[in-house]
């Protein structure tokens, strides 16, 4: 039998040879990453650490970069592993996910196939800034989850997986320990990194060691695989991949000297504005009128090239607002609200609309909200003007109280989050138009941080649509490119729910039409019928639940034709039909002077 596992063994390995010529399995890739980090670090922390730093089949490391380390303290749940393990310094039995260090104490922390299994990868990044200190690097070597070998070992059962590696690799069952993936992707590092203040430095995928070469010529087909990851376009989907990420320098963060600290705001309000001059003056009247005193909170109006008043309105209140005015001309809205967040000084953001009017006590529940949850991106959704038309009553009346607690998304009119956070996040995706605040929203719920409503932070919204030919251009408008933000991410992207409905309206409106000439021509309308009657069943079944969500049956007949245009709207992006943004401008300041007494 050995001799047969030994012949089986070698041809694996010549076939390596002639299909992947000079391979270097990236244990080897991170060793490199090791030598060059641990060599320079005072205090190193390998977390995870084992029996060995590296694994003890590959040839030539031995302890590298552990006697450049003053001190290697090796972290890991399991005593014995611990006792086994020669190349640290220091042992210390614990879990990456409750470190017991104090803060700023490690320049390096690595973890070798280690992250892949931690059940909150959010709570072991925090623990991970934690400990670093300034200027300190996380270092990991961990699977790829977009690897069909990955993808296929996370679906079977662990008893199966004990047997399978026990054969392969000769592990003990006991080192083999489930697996979780929830820090195994490029967009899960970059969120989860985005979310605590850690700056990606690196991001490099490589293939591990060859885990078939035991069953010799089966293994052609794992080594074909990976030759096809040596072409153009495919190298994220090799099967592992080191991360280095860096906790900045202290000033890189915003730190300031003890005077700047003194007359720092503690939120930023961040108001896009873009011929809003009918609207914009009732929403710095609300932000003048706030109790928390104007010392402590700043408000940046952003201008992207009004025609309009809008700037001489907003200059009007410099005297009773710590206010500054900027222009960013031509510019999607996302664009526009990172030029204002790239100056804002204070602690937090807070995202708002130039047609929305925030209570007294909105600045001062937002600075309280933040503080209470760092790592939420929050808000909620806005009110609707009591002067609203139906069409508005109707579709936006209830949300600000019934989207609560726990949501997919926020939006961009009444969002806050930490400036830290905002800034690792990368901001809003300024190549699209609309949907930023879902994309946005998307990517920091991937970084594990909660997306939260809070109905004491809604807004009131000035400019609600009143007619449904105004519903109608605002839905297209702001469908404009959810496809865009869904195709990035099919299956658990932002969007899709909107993007199946509104593909079965256009389709199901398609039949209808398809099935009108029949019925005109020759009197049969079953085509038809059966169009007609895909479009009203979703309609009125979504109007249903929403009415029965808010307790309103009379909602019932409305929604259904809003549900509809909604629908026929979104479809028609998925076309490519867009609406210009003018269309839909039509009534902000109808509904301002509406909103107005005796309006």
């Amino acid at each position: 039998m050995k001799t047969f596992r030994r012949a089986m063994w070698r041809m694996g390995e010549w076939l390596e040879h002639l299909i992947l010529p000079g391979f270097l399995p990236a244990e080897y890739v991170y060793a490199e990453y090791v030598a060059s980090l641990g060599g320079g670090a005072r205090r190193w922390l390998e977390a995870g650490c084992g029996r060995s730093v590296l694994p003890g089949w590959m040839r030539g490391v031995g302890a590298l970069g552990c006697d450049g380390a003053r001190m290697v303290v090796g972290l890991d749940a399991s005593e014995e592993s611990l006792r086994e393990n020669r190349q640290v310094t220091a042992r210390v039995a614990g879990s990456v996910e409750a470190l017991p260090f104090r803060a700023g104490w490690f320049d390096l922390v690595t973890a070798r196939f280690v992250m892949e299994h931690v059940e909150d990868p959010n709570r072991a990044l925090a623990e991970v800034e934690r400990v670093l200190a300034p200027g300190g690097v996380f270092l990991a070597h961990t699977p790829n989850r977009r690897n069909y070998m990955v993808r296929l070992a996370y679906r079977v059962p662990q008893r199966w997986k004990n047997w399978i590696i026990a054969r392969l690799e000769g592990r003990a069952s006991e080192d083999v320990f489930p697996v979780c993936y929830r820090f195994n992707t490029r967009r899960q590092v970059e969120s989860a990194a985005a979310a605590h203040g850690l700056e990606v430095e690196e991001m490099r995928f490589h293939d591990g060691a060859v885990e078939t070469l035991a069953l010799g010529p089966l293994a052609i087909f794992e080594l074909l695989l990976m030759r096809m990851t040596c072409w153009m376009g495919l190298e994220e989907w090799r099967s592992t991949m080191v991360v280095q990420l860096r906790k900045p320098q202290l000033g890189e963060e915003g730190e300031r000297s003890p005077a700047e600290q003194l007359n720092q705001p503690r939120i930023s309000v961040v108001i896009p504005a873009l011929n809003e001059g009918a609207v914009i003056g009732a929403c710095l009247e609300s932000l003048a009128a706030q109790s928390m005193p104007r010392e402590q909170f700043e408000v940046i109006v952003v201008d992207n090239g009004s025609t309009d008043d809008t700037e001489d309105v907003a200059r009007s209140y410099q005297g009773r607002l710590t206010l500054s005015v900027l222009r960013k001309v031509g510019a999607a809205v996302g664009a526009v609200r990172n030029r204002g967040a790239a100056v804002a000084r204070g602690k937090h953001l807070a995202f708002l609309d130039a047609d929305c009017v925030a209570e007294r006590e909105w600045v001062r529940k937002a600075c309280q909200a933040l503080d209470r949850e760092p790592n939420s991106v929050l808000g909620a959704f806005y009110r609707v003007p009591e002067a609203s038309s139906w069409a508005a009553r109707v579709w936006y009346g209830d949300q600000h109280w019934l989207r609560n607690g726990t949501v997919s998304y926020i939006p961009g009119s009444d969002l806050l989050i930490r400036r830290s956070a905002f800034q690792a996040l990368g901001g809003f995706d300024e190549s699209i138009s609309t949907s930023e605040d879902c994309e946005f929203c998307h990517r920091a719920g991937q970084a594990g941080m909660r997306i939260v409503a809070e109905p004491g932070l809604s807004v009131v919204h000035l400019g609600c649509p009143r007619t449904l030919r105004d519903f109608f251009w605002k839905q297209l408008w702001q469908g404009g490119d959810v496809p865009t933000v869904w195709k990035r991410d099919v299956r658990r992207g932002p969007g899709l729910r909107t993007v199946m409905f509104s593909g079965w309206i256009v389709l199901a409106m398609m039949l209808a039409l398809a099935g009108l000439p029949a019925w005109v021509i020759s009197s049969d309308a079953r085509v038809f019928l059966a169009g007609a009657t895909a479009v009203l069943v979703p309609c009125v079944v979504l109007a249903a639940r929403a009415s029965f969500r808010r307790r309103k049956p009379r909602l019932l007949p409305p929604l259904v034709p809003l549900y509809f245009l909604y629908g026929l709207a979104r479809g028609l992006t998925l076309l490519g039909i867009r609406c210009p943004r003018g269309s839909t401008r039509l009534d902000a300041g109808a509904a301002a002077r509406a909103a107005r007494p005796g309006g």
